[in-house]
């Protein structure tokens, strides 16, 4: 749970919450008298819900965080069908933005702001700092009109893009995203899908992070195992917090949680593309350092929010349940097969522009060459 973000009422109202006097516990034996009961998808079965009658004014909230066409997202979703438990479910807690409450790996706080909005994972969420981050782009300002004279020591990194992973084989077929993209440039990979290893206690946590990555990379992949709508996870927060632009793939509008100019999407580039945009932005300094602009307006964090949540508990007098969690699961999620192999001529020319929108052709393929 305190992946979710702070679980004190101290701290809910340290962070600026509307409503924060919630507490929250792991005793069971608060069942009977919970104003909620949080139950992970994979925990919410017949055999885990409480025993006694369900009191009337209590919510039951199912958790989800996984993409629906992972194993674990269709066992759970095929749980409550099968055992008729949909219409247990009060209020459902997941990434998707048509979620009854949000469960975010991630937000941005607006620089300066007393109240923290109740799904701060939402970009239009920040309207004043983001206003005031677009007039600086339009004016043209710099990282240095940021930070001052240090930016240079900012921007300053040795290597281009590296990525971290032990998943290697995806729904999304980001491994042969990543695969296509070393022929034309060097991509260190971190964890089991590569060949570097950070810390044999912690190979893909914290200390991969700080002493590593941070400080040694421009960019990092940020990409997901799905390309399901909204489907984002703690691979786009990290680099973020760690000062290092994210590259990013996924079935997300990324436009809607990430400021503009801080990010790139690697589904609007062939792998050639990307390689050659990475090595110019590496080679210079001032346009890298562009995409650092929106740390003078916002700040980013790897944890989710309660606010939404303690505050609903406080202000919603509403009592209603779900009918088709699964079925809403599936609907929303709108996930998207990547084709395999689809940089393999053999299997059909152009397969991978199912996934890839880009005016990149044997013209610009032929400019690259030269």
């Amino acid at each position: 749970m305190s992946s979710f973000g702070t679980t004190n009422a101290t701290g809910l109202k340290l962070e600026g919450c509307p409503s924060w006097k919630c507490r929250f516990t792991y005793d069971r034996g608060y069942t009977g008298t919970a104003d909620a009961i949080l139950f992970t998808a994979g925990g919410f079965t017949l055999d885990n819900i409480p025993k006694a009658p369900k009191p009337q004014f209590q919510r039951w909230v199912w958790v989800d965080v996984e993409a629906p066409t992972e194993p674990g997202g269709l066992r759970t979703a095929n749980t409550l069908r099968v055992h008729k438990m949909n219409h247990l479910v009060n209020w459902t807690m997941t990434y998707h933005s048509e979620s009854d409450i949000i469960a975010s790996y991630g937000h941005f706080l607006s620089l300066g702001a007393t109240v923290k909005p109740l799904r701060p994972n939402l970009l239009s969420e920040h309207s004043e700092a983001v206003k005031r981050y677009t007039a600086a782009l339009e004016r043209g300002d710099t990282l240095e009109n940021v930070m001052g004279p240090s930016w240079r020591s900012f921007v300053k990194r040795p290597k281009v893009v590296a990525w971290m992973s032990s998943h290697c084989r995806t729904n999304s077929r980001r491994e042969d995203y990543i695969a296509e993209l070393s022929k034309y440039i060097t991509v260190d990979k971190y964890g089991g899908c590569g060949n570097i290893t950070c810390y044999h206690r912690d190979p893909l946590g914290n200390l991969c992070w700080q002493n590593m990555l941070s400080g040694n990379y421009s960019f990092y992949l940020s990409m997901e195992n799905n390309l399901c709508v909204d489907y984002i996870t703690e691979k786009l927060y990290n680099p973020l917090l760690h000062n290092i632009v994210p590259v990013v793939w996924g079935g997300g509008d990324y436009d809607q949680f990430l400021p503009p100019h801080s990010y790139i999407n690697a589904r609007h580039y062939h792998p050639r593309e990307l390689a050659r945009l990475l090595t110019r932005l590496h080679q210079d300094p001032v346009a890298y350092g562009r995409y650092h602009v929106w740390r003078g307006y916002l700040q980013a964090s790897n944890q989710g929010s309660m606010c939404e949540l303690c505050h609903r508990l406080h202000t919603d007098t509403s009592y209603s349940h779900h009918t088709d969690v699964s079925g809403w699961r599936m609907r929303s999620g709108r996930c998207q097969m990547a084709p395999s192999n689809m940089f393999n001529s053999k299997l059909g020319k152009g397969a991978w522009r199912t996934v890839i929108s880009t005016s990149y052709d044997k013209l610009f393929n032929a400019s690259l060459v030269r």
